[in-house]
């Protein structure tokens, strides 16, 4: 995406962890612990400083794994989850509540799965938290 979503009540920020990435941040207290574990050390300083606040919770924190589905039936989730075909070796299940979709999706799939996943869940994924922004004028 070109830059952050705008809406104040987001609190986001285009932070420059270093001259090949920069992410939209969120910097409201309560997102910024959600996500803050996931970086990498130099976004954490980044987005720290340009927060001005620090992240409470340990670091790194683990990842979520992916829960797989069958790509050829896209049985396999749970009711409250949708299966995502990215290919015909991968498919993944998602969640296509729109508070998680908007957490998940920038940050841990890669464009192609976006695609699908934007294409079964009837969302669009930019310019969100934690999604890659332009890192000049940042």
């Amino acid at each position: 995406s070109i830059g952050c979503n705008t809406d104040p009540s987001k609190n986001l920020k285009c932070v420059n962890a270093s001259e090949w990435w920069s992410q939209c941040v969120a910097c409201s207290e309560e997102a910024f612990d959600e996500d803050c574990g996931f970086w990498t050390e130099d976004l954490l300083v980044a987005a720290e400083a340009a927060c001005s606040t620090t992240c409470s919770v340990p670091h790194p924190r683990p990842r979520p794994t992916p829960k797989p589905c069958v790509p050829a039936t896209l049985a396999g989730c749970p009711a409250s989850l949708s299966c995502v075909k990215k290919d015909d070796n991968w498919a993944q299940c998602v969640d296509c509540d729109p508070e998680r979709f908007e957490l998940e999706c920038p940050y841990l799939w890669d464009a192609n799965f976006i695609a699908a996943a934007e294409e079964t869940c009837g969302r669009k994924c930019l310019g969100e938290r934690n999604s890659q922004c332009v890192s000049i004028g940042c």
